[in-house]
């Protein structure tokens, strides 16, 4: 099963021109009126992740099946 994660640094294993992001997350200023934040560059990869490892957090499995109980058929 395929899963994207984002790296903080360049990972070894990429390709050596890999295509790369700037998000806008490293806050400088907290003034109300002067909010601002720099950029930093992450890297996205898609990794495969056999499907026994896959299980979403026990949280998100109980609200489903809350949530499935309740819906109209």
């Amino acid at each position: 099963m395929p899963v994207d994660f984002i790296w903080e640094r360049q990972p070894g294993h990429v390709p050596a021109a890999p295509s790369h992001r700037e998000v806008a997350d490293v806050p400088i200023d907290f003034t109300p009126t002067r909010r601002f934040h720099t950029t930093r560059h992450v890297w996205r990869t898609t990794e495969p992740l056999p499907a026994a490892l896959y299980a979403p957090p026990p949280a998100l499995t109980a609200l489903a099946a809350y949530l499935d109980q309740d819906t109209p058929l």
